[in-house]
């Protein structure tokens, strides 16, 4: 039992002694302690409470004590049993010396060996680890080399597709070329085997009308040449053929005649002179060595399919591999410059062939011009007579002395309108254009561009309109640029609409003032 519990107890004594005093005083009023009848003196009480008390404390004391053998019994035994075990580690401990000393030596043995076998261990742990780490630096390079190529190689397919597209336009480009070029010698014919000198003191054209005279029966009035000339480079000596001489008329139907003319007198060719230049030396000669050619191609041949056959299986060893890599990393680098130089050149040939080719169909259509407006199907079935009274109709005499000569006339390639749709425009050679009407209709002429540079003009269709609104007159050079002229005489000239437009923004601004727009009022003559 605890201290607070003996106490406690002490407490519950004391109370129930007072408690039972006070009971026997109340049992006895009438008494008191002085007569000491009925009632117990004052000292008797006292000593029977503290009999009571010492009983009472006897009883606690005697629990208290019986408390603590108990408890000093139990500590008693947990003593014994740690004495025990203590005693065992004692002896374990005392007997371990003997039993270590008879395994140590087989333990120091066993683990020398093991020390050896780890001192080989590390050293081809160090080798491998330098040779992985050689193995990983290369592959790290090879790595970034593949990087770099992939880079290239997509730079390359979008280059390769830049170059198809560009291919795709040269081809068109060289088919607008040739057909261009087939259209300027539309005209033309060529004169082979007709001897140099003939046409000494007068000109290959008269020099022509005489062979067409004389060898075809043409007069002079049923063709009219424009220009002739002999073919380029030197004048060749008496033995060897002459050069040709090519012809152009001013006519398409000329040129008929006289290639109709040429197929009626054509002779036919001397079978003495095939059959001798088939039987020639130099002839037997090229044969015999192109069976040689070809006998050393079939051995050159044999002997690649030889070496090919004879050629090792490819090893597997990673050096080699990473070599191989890199020797087609880089091949493909080299293949990829060239190609990418292929691409530039082939660019730059592009756009200098688009330049000459726009050039050349705009100098082809230099004596063309359009109108606009002409009712469809007018002209009848033969323009070309058609278009020369129109023209001396709307212009009138006072502008042309007589009608003008076309060549040919047709009208734009697109399908035919139907009824209340705007008409195609018509393709002539004129130079004049204006304001002009034909039968009470407005019509309009315009000179014949190529695609490009009409593309190019038609991007200033909408500043030309503020121009005008302005009351500036502008104008369209040759091939696109902006040309406006003032009523005082000013000039100013543009070569991109970007330029025009900025100029009409700072005219409407009020910030030009070099050049200032004449009033609306007074619009130019």
């Amino acid at each position: 039992m605890s201290e607070a519990d003996g106490n406690s107890n002490l407490r519950e004594t004391l109370r129930r002694t007072r408690s039972e005093a006070k009971k026997s005083h109340m049992a006895y009023p009438g008494a008191s302690i002085e007569d000491g009848e009925g009632m117990l003196a004052e000292g008797d009480v006292a000593s029977a409470v503290a009999l009571m008390v010492t009983e009472r404390i006897s009883a606690l004391m005697d629990q208290k004590c019986s408390e603590l053998h108990s408890t000093v019994d139990r500590m008693s035994s947990h003593i014994e049993d740690n004495t025990k075990r203590i005693t065992e580690t004692e002896s374990r401990i005392s007997e371990a010396p003997r039993q270590s000393k008879r395994t140590i030596s087989t333990n120091f043995a066993e683990i020398t060996k093991i020390g050896t076998t780890l001192k080989t261990v590390a050293s081809d742990v160090s080798i491998i680890k330098s040779d992985t780490t050689e193995l990983k630096n290369a592959v790290n390079a090879l790595q970034i080399s593949l990087e770099e190529a992939e880079d290239r190689i997509g730079s390359l397919e979008d280059s390769t597709a830049n170059m198809a597209n560009e291919s795709k336009r040269v081809e068109q480009l060289w088919n607008r070329v040739e057909d261009q070029e087939n259209r300027g010698r539309r005209n033309n014919i060529k004169f082979i085997g007709l001897k140099e000198g003939k046409e000494a003191g007068s000109t290959i054209n008269d020099y022509v009308k005489k062979v067409l005279n004389d060898g075809l029966g043409l007069q002079g009035a049923e063709y009219e040449i424009e220009r002739s000339h002999r073919s380029g480079g030197p004048r060749p000596d008496d033995n060897q053929p002459p050069r040709m001489i090519l012809v152009k008329f001013l006519r398409y139907t000329a040129q008929q005649k006289v290639l109709t003319a040429a197929k009626k007198n054509r002779g036919v060719r001397n079978k003495k002179e095939q059959n001798a230049r088939t039987d020639s030396p130099e002839l037997a000669s090229n044969n015999l060595s192109m069976a040689d050619i070809a006998s050393l191609l079939e051995d050159h041949l044999c002997h690649l399919n030889s070496r090919s056959k004879a050629r090792p299986n490819p090893s597997d060893c990673v050096g080699q591999t990473i070599a191989s890599l890199e020797s087609n990393a880089n091949l493909q680098d080299e293949r990829m410059l060239a190609l990418e130089a292929t691409c530039a050149t082939l660019t730059d040939s592009n756009a200098k062939l688009l330049a000459k080719v726009t050039d050349l169909e705009s100098r082809s259509r230099c004596n063309n011009i359009r109108i606009v407006g002409l009712q469809e199907s007018i002209e009848g079935p033969h323009p070309s007579t058609f278009f020369p009274k129109l023209l001396m109709e709307v212009h009138g005499e006072g502008v042309l002395d007589s009608p003008p000569e076309c060549d040919r006339a047709h009208r734009s390639l697109t399908d035919k309108p139907k009824p209340g749709q705007r008409p195609r425009l018509v393709i002539i050679r004129v130079h004049r254009r204006g304001k002009l009407q034909y039968q009470g209709t407005p019509i309009a002429i315009d000179e014949d561009y190529a695609l490009e540079v009409m593309e190019q003009r038609y991007k200033y269709r909408e500043v030309m309109a503020e121009l005008y609104n302005l009351g500036l007159k502008p104008a369209l050079l040759f091939p696109a640029r902006l040309s406006i002229v003032s009523k005082e005489g000013g000039k100013k000239r543009f070569s991109s609409v970007a330029e025009a437009k900025g100029y009409i923004a700072s005219i409407l601004l009020g910030e030009h003032n070099g050049f200032r727009p004449p009033s609306l009022d007074s619009p130019y003559d």
